[in-house]
């Protein structure tokens, strides 16, 4: 586990601490989608520490309570948004900090769309 992984997954622990009735279902399916995230970047030759970063965060804004769908529909954005400071104390290339802003914001936004 590298240095970045090891910070986001305390930094993951940590949010996900303040909305508690969220945090251990939330916790253990972040866990697993990065594993499995970094096993697909493994498997395609990608960056595998930022997937695995990426992947830690996509759900972040379960740190606050969701008051209905809307909440759930803009949970990437937001989480995002939670994220951007955090990845700025890592050490990424601004190339990859944007990516996975990118990516969290924009497969939210997807899943938004297919499922409703």
């Amino acid at each position: 586990m590298t240095e970045n992984i090891r910070k986001t997954a305390c930094f993951l622990r940590e949010k996900l601490a303040e909305n508690p009735g969220n945090g251990d279902y939330r916790l253990a399916h972040t866990m697993r989608v990065a594993r499995i995230g970094a096993a697909i970047a493994r498997a395609e030759g990608l960056d595998e520490e930022a997937i695995t970063v990426a992947c830690l965060l996509h759900d972040i804004s379960y740190c606050r309570p969701f008051t209905g769908e809307a909440d759930w529909k803009d949970h990437g954005r937001a989480s995002a948004a939670i994220a951007r400071p955090f990845l700025e104390t890592l050490a990424l290339t601004e190339a990859q900090r944007a990516a996975i802003l990118y990516g969290i914001a924009a497969a939210m936004m997807l899943a938004a769309v297919i499922t409703w």
